[in-house]
């Protein structure tokens, strides 16, 4: 009976060991999350007036986040974009739409849509180059943030925002975005 309880405990003494070697092992091995910059220009226009503005912030990205229409396509986590010489323009930090594009086009997409405090919106589109994710079913590629590593601003635009006592619309984005 000594041996059975010897061996008991040496096989539990084995196994908690195992536990708190490999569980924090296998946790680290997992993708963590990434942080990407963001920076570009975009055109403001204010009646008939059209003039270049930059902007710049930053992405948070699950690798690994599971879509439940699209399987493993990853997304944003956080996002925080501002143009630098609107200071009256509050950062765009809280996303309400996102997703892949679905698209046999190169480059593949993925689409953000965000809103800053005042409730204005900004949509903008990225490339996805090394995207190895396809539709389910189809086979058609598609945009995400799966071995996202780097990518170019394709396109984006405002609502109206409040400025100046009226309303101006961004629009045509170009820039890039690149893990820090």
């Amino acid at each position: 009976m000594k041996t059975k309880g010897r061996l008991g405990r040496q096989w539990m003494l084995a196994a908690g060991i195992a536990c708190t070697v490999l569980l924090p092992v296998s946790h680290a091995a997992e993708p963590a999350t990434q942080t990407f910059n963001v920076y570009g220009h975009a055109q403001l226009f204010e009646g008939a007036q059209r003039i270049t503005t930059p902007f710049m912030g930053t992405l948070t990205v699950d690798p690994q986040y599971v879509d439940p229409t699209f399987g493993i396509v990853g997304r944003v986590q956080s996002i925080s974009l501002r143009f630098l010489v609107l200071s009256d323009i509050g950062a765009f930090d809280r996303i309400i739409a996102q997703g892949p594009e679905i698209s046999g086009l190169t480059p593949l997409k993925y689409d953000v849509t965000a809103v800053n405090a005042a409730g204005e919106q900004v949509q903008f589109q990225f490339s996805t180059v090394q995207s190895p994710v396809r539709f389910p079913g189809m086979g058609t590629p598609m945009g995400s943030l799966v071995n996202f590593s780097r990518g170019v601003i394709l396109e984006g635009a405002t609502g109206p925002i409040a400025m100046n006592g009226g309303a101006v619309y961004l629009q045509g984005f170009h820039g890039q975005v690149w893990r820090q």
